[in-house]
């Protein structure tokens, strides 16, 4: 989306300058340029929401799960889309809390609908009750990312390492296994973005892979800079902030 802005952005510019020049200048008809510029403006709101579409509000939307408090921990991002400031970064945000005895999960089937193929979706959502007695709904918020409905066990599997540890039966990670790290953190990924036979995330070395590379490196002049404001893009974004008897409680300062 910052890409479309950042391409936009000139165009709409010198569109908005001629079109004031005309409409002042009574170059044209009167009518003519105020509908133009009205469009032009409508069209200078998009290119604005577009630029904070990459670059407003948090990284991400986090869920802490906090085993030494018996709370589940959620972080939602209420920085708006069209608004002024902040000009990049974070802004307005509410972190709930609730109790892990009160929390329950369900896996959740959606279905895509493309012009030749259909996918069902699943994906894990959990569910906050009243009461462990109380089975009163007080809130819903999804869990992780969308997997094919044929691979439900990879939801059940990450639910179940979670519940072990919430209830000290397992680790907060398995051996071997490490913390997650965005995409977008990573200046060697950004910079061999859709090339792939270069970087950290290459494929394996085959023949069509082989291809595919000789083909990338015609659009290096494009994928460079694209992957580059991707990067900046993500650090534009706020890290989110957890309160610090939250962070406290976990551990951490």
């Amino acid at each position: 989306m910052a890409f479309f802005a950042l391409v936009g952005f000139p165009a709409f510019v010198y569109g908005l300058t001629l079109s004031v020049d005309s409409l002042f200048m009574g170059k044209g008809s009167w009518l003519l340029e105020s509908f133009t510029l009205t469009i032009l403006l409508a069209t200078g709101f998009m290119i604005w929401g577009c630029y904070r579409w990459d670059t407003a509000g948090y990284r991400y939307a986090p869920i802490l799960f906090d085993r030494a408090a018996g709370k589940v921990h959620v972080f939602t991002d209420r920085t708006s889309l069209f608004s002024l400031l902040p000009l990049w970064g974070g802004g307005k945000y509410d972190i709930q809390s609730y109790d892990w005895s009160c929390t329950r999960v369900q896996v959740c089937r959606s279905r895509v609908v493309t012009k030749n193929h259909t996918q069902v979706l699943a994906s894990l959502h959990c569910v906050v009750i009243k009461g462990p007695k109380d089975d009163t709904v007080i809130a819903q918020f999804p869990l992780g990312g969308t997997v094919s409905s044929l691979a439900v066990q990879l939801l059940l599997n990450q639910w179940e390492h979670i519940r072990r540890f919430m209830q000290h039966e397992g680790p907060l990670l398995n051996e071997g296994e490490q913390v997650y790290v965005p995409h977008g953190s990573s200046l060697l990924r950004a910079l061999c973005w859709c090339q792939p036979l270069i970087g950290p995330e290459r494929y394996p070395f085959t023949f069509l892979m082989l291809l595919a590379q000789l083909f990338a490196l015609c659009f290096l002049w494009f994928t460079i800079p694209y992957g580059l404001l991707g990067w900046v893009c993500y650090h534009l974004k706020s890290k989110p902030k957890w309160p610090a008897e939250i962070l406290s409680s976990v551990g951490r300062r």
